[in-house]
């Protein structure tokens, strides 16, 4: 019979439990076993497999950049899980893992360069060979079929993913992270397969990013020294030829560069230069001279004959035209005109003393007669003299033009020379100094891609590990079965009282009293097969 659970007692309760008991165990072992028999039969298996990877970096000396450093890390762990879950990562992985022929081909070019790098095989060009393996045949056309036409299933393995890391903390410059693969059947293997060539495909495809970010810089450097070593050859090309064309001056215009002073040529010119101004001065104190003796002194002087008939007075008055300092200039004109105005003095006391007539008077004016023509023969030759020497002076002259001219052309042909090997040889010098310059920047390119490849260093700190088939990740079989006994009891529990909430049945007298309102005379139990009475009221 109907009635409010709030009305009835503990006993009233137990009893309706324990009237549908069989329904109840009946729902429990229901979805007990069936549950369990679902998870262990029916349900895809799922295994969980993990691997530990641990990078190094440099450390960091400077107390000041703590913060830095650690903002730094993490910036790494964020991008290491960019790379890890890159899709091409994840899709070389998931393809070369579930394929036996490609994973077999892939562990054994990991043993190769395994062996390779810990020297016990020798080196072969096993790195080429693994990114023609990842790049070219099988695995590249796979890899774009998952990610193009598979897509459902590519993001199932991506799900299935998950990166651990210890909190981004800094210990002794040293991370580690955790990959975990979670993937269904083979008993676990799949799963193992896949973390462990998950974290072969993130390492090489860290590696292949540091050579991409390195390997450019390296590249133009290279490009750029093999151009400019054939400028350098083509500088040293023509100082060579240079060299060997002007052995003989080598020195000579070695010395011009590094001293900058005057060499033979130059000294030897400038020697004649001086001369030249010497004689072009003398040659033109000469002719100065000369041409006022030419001026003074009629031509009859330079005649044969000439100086003794002329007339006294016109001797004299040609001596009296010629300059003092000509007349000062020769040791015998000047002692004749010493003499001469001797006579001079003589003559003038002798013609206050004597008459014109007088002897004694003639006598010296013969004798001022003749010192004076002889006077004028030793100016005239002078003058004749003075021209002879204006014309060897003129010659010496011409000789010192066309020295200087040839020496001129001497001083200049080697001045181009020296311009010339001073340009070769700094154009030279400059290419060599450049050339080490960009080798150095060369060296200093391959130090940094050094420095890029093994400043962070990647490494597996752990093998993959083993799932064990008799304990999957999913599905939980204990608890899965315990959470469906439960969720069966109280499901049971519940249909038991909503089948009493619907039954209508008199069950006792007390129920006939409480629900007919009159009261029971008697009642009849049942006593095996038969109705036995109970009593009378």
């Amino acid at each position: 019979m109907n009635e409010s659970n709030q009305g009835r007692s503990l006993r009233e309760i137990t009893r309706i439990l324990f009237q549908h008991w069989v329904l109840m165990a009946v729902v429990v072992a229901t979805a007990t076993i069936g549950t369990w028999s679902y998870c262990q039969f029916v349900a895809k298996k799922t295994y969980r497999s993990r691997i530990g990877l641990i990078f190094k970096r440099p450390a960091d000396r400077n107390p000041l950049t703590t913060d830095q450093g650690e903002r730094q890390l993490e910036v790494f762990v964020k991008a290491q899980q960019q790379i890890i879950t890159s899709d091409l990562v994840l899709a070389r992985a998931m393809v070369i893992a579930e394929d036996k022929t490609l994973r077999d081909e892939w562990y054994e070019l990991r043993t190769q360069r395994d062996r390779e790098r810990a020297g016990y095989a020798e080196q072969t060009n096993v790195e080429h060979d693994i990114d023609a393996f990842l790049t070219e045949g099988p695995v590249a056309e796979r890899v774009e079929s998952l990610l193009t036409q598979r897509q459902r299933e590519f993001k199932d393995f991506r799900d299935s993913v998950e990166l651990e890391t210890p909190g981004g903390e800094q210990v002794a410059m040293t991370e580690t992270f955790t990959l975990l693969v979670d993937r269904p059947g083979g008993n676990g293997a799949i799963a193992r397969y896949s973390a462990d060539i998950l974290a072969d495909m993130y390492m090489h495809r860290f590696r292949e990013i540091q050579e991409t970010m390195s390997a450019p810089a390296v590249e133009v450097m290279k490009n750029v020294i093999d151009d400019y070593r054939r400028q350098v050859a083509q500088a040293k090309n023509g100082y060579d030829e240079f060299i060997n064309e002007n052995a003989s001056e080598i020195g000579v215009l070695e010395q011009l560069m590094k001293s900058g002073s005057e060499h033979g040529v130059q000294r030897w010119l400038s020697k004649i230069r001086e001369n030249d101004a010497d004689l072009r001065m003398k040659w033109a104190q000469s002719k100065a001279v000369y041409e006022v003796l030419m001026d003074v002194m009629p031509a009859t002087v330079f005649e044969t004959g000439g100086i003794e008939s002329m007339p006294f007075e016109d001797v004299r008055s040609t001596i009296a035209r010629v300059p003092v300092e000509f007349l000062e200039e020769n040791v015998a004109i000047v002692e004749v005109t010493k003499h001469l105005s001797k006579l001079e003095a003589r003559k003038a006391n002798l013609d206050s003393q004597f008459h014109e007539s007088s002897r004694e008077l003639q006598y010296l004016k013969e004798e001022l007669d003749t010192e004076s023509r002889n006077l004028l023969m030793a100016i005239a030759s002078q003058a004749q003299s003075l021209g002879s020497t204006v014309a060897a002076l003129q010659r010496q002259i011409d000789e010192n033009q066309k020295l200087i001219a040839s020496t001129t052309r001497e001083e200049e042909a080697t001045h181009r020379k020296l311009a010339q090997y001073a340009r070769l040889k700094t154009a030279f010098d400059a290419a060599q100094e450049h050339l080490g310059r960009l080798e150095r920047d060369e060296q200093e390119a391959r130090a940094n891609q050094f420095r890029a490849q093994h400043a962070v260093t990647i490494g597996k700190l752990s093998d993959a590990s083993t799932p064990d088939p008799m304990h999957p990740l999913r599905p939980k079989t204990a608890l899965y079965t315990l959470a469906a006994f439960f969720a069966s009891f109280m499901l049971s529990i519940a249909m038991a009282f909503f089948l009493d909430h619907f039954d209508h049945t008199l069950h006792s007298s007390l129920d006939a009293e409480r629900y007919l309102g009159v009261p029971v005379l008697g009642s009849v139990k049942k006593h095996g097969r038969f109705l036995v009475e109970a009593g009378m009221n």
